[in-house]
């Protein structure tokens, strides 16, 4: 599997990288209309976002116009929306497997023990 670090140290493209990266760029760009207040100014951002060409922008320039339409706030609530979906995932999918006594990995076990942390610490 080649990631974005890869291509970089092999010079080599990485067309699913760059388009990963544009699929990325675009739910940003949705998520953070979505969080404007104003009817009008979420419609108008929305009607942009729903009009994003991948073939015609980067990534960082449909970021770039979600951040000029919606600011921090709204750039600033994907990742946290990411992050809380993963974690919710992994812990109810690793615990899945420990109830039916199926083997994870160190990785799963070290994430669900963080994540189960984390949850409890929110007092989720």
């Amino acid at each position: 599997m080649t990631t974005t670090d890869e291509q970089k140290t092999n010079g080599e493209p990485c067309p699913r990288c760059e388009m990963n990266n544009k699929v990325i760029g675009m739910a940003v760009a949705h998520v953070a209309c979505e969080g404007i207040t104003d009817d009008e100014n979420r419609g108008k951002c929305m009607e942009w976002a729903t009009g994003l060409d991948p073939s015609k922008m980067t990534a960082e320039e449909m970021m770039e116009g979600a951040y000029d339409r919606a600011g921090i706030d709204g750039l600033s609530v994907f990742p946290e929306m990411h992050n809380k979906l993963i974690r919710k995932v992994l812990i109810k999918k690793v615990g899945e497997k420990l109830e039916k006594g199926i083997p994870i990995t160190d990785e799963e076990q070290q994430l669900y023990k963080q994540y189960i942390k984390k949850e409890v610490s929110e007092g989720l």
